[in-house]
């Protein structure tokens, strides 16, 4: 999986190529950049649910800051010559790359098909099995089967009954940590009530008196390891493939 540094550089390259190739054509454009509030602390972070007893309090079942609005200004109209150097025809139907991989000029200079998307994507492709910085299908399969298959292991539903019988005990009824997590009157509001929050109190605390995380956790690593294992040559050349792709990038930060 790609590391949120690694995340991070990738986008900043993918925004100066873009920049670069729209200027060209005469056009001044910055790629959009998503400012949305919540970035986690780690790729586990609330992968079990909620753990923190603190941030319950404050925002129940929902992230830190999640509910700030992004605040990327609005984009200004774009002309249909501008979008045609940004976006191309890659993939329509009026599609028609000439054999030098170009679809027109604009102002004598040559259109890469695709536009400068299309340029973008070419020049930091590399080659693999995965493109830009979304995790390879693999990847992603490997990493929901592990969950999903952990919570048949008998060891996380033992903890799951503790953590079911120790919510009881403080009146809520749930038979694991994902139905409280999940329970649909959480999004009936734009904000927590206090109810959400004292649930979400009660769930990190009972998870933490029968360290629910840390055998969840554990069982959940073991079953990736055995299908890391299965995988090897196909992860193998994921990681390849992110290794090259994270060369080109940081060459045009650069």
């Amino acid at each position: 999986m790609f590391t949120d540094q690694q995340r991070e550089l990738f986008t900043r390259a993918q925004g100066i190529l873009i920049h670069r190739c729209m200027a060209r054509f005469g056009f001044d454009y910055t790629l959009p950049r998503d400012t949305a509030g919540y970035q986690p602390k780690s790729l586990t972070e609330l992968r079990y649910g909620i753990t923190s007893a603190a941030d319950a309090s404050d925002y129940g079942y929902r992230p830190r800051n999640s509910q700030r609005k992004a605040e990327t200004p609005a984009a200004s109209p774009m002309s249909a010559q501008m979008l045609k150097v940004l976006n191309g025809s890659r993939g329509r139907a009026d599609s028609h790359p000439s054999p030098s991989g170009t679809i027109g000029t604009l102002e004598g200079i040559k259109i890469p098909a695709g536009g400068c998307v299309g340029e973008m994507r070419d020049k930091l492709r590399a080659s693999g099995p995965s493109d830009g910085v979304m995790d390879a299908e693999i990847v992603s399969q490997i990493n929901a089967a592990s969950w999903q298959e952990s919570f048949k292991d008998s060891r996380v539903r033992l903890t799951f009954k503790k953590w079911s019988d120790c919510m009881a005990e403080r009146g809520y009824r749930y038979p694991d940590p994902m139905a409280s997590n999940n329970d649909p009157k959480w999004r009936e509001g734009a904000a927590a009530t206090s109810t959400e929050k004292n649930v979400a109190v009660q769930d990190a605390r009972c998870k933490a008196r029968f360290n629910v995380v840390g055998t969840w956790y554990t069982i959940d690593a073991k079953i990736q390891k055995v299908l890391i294992a299965k995988n090897l040559d196909a992860l193998t050349a994921v990681k390849k493939s992110i290794r090259l792709r994270l060369a080109s990038a940081a060459a045009v930060s650069a």
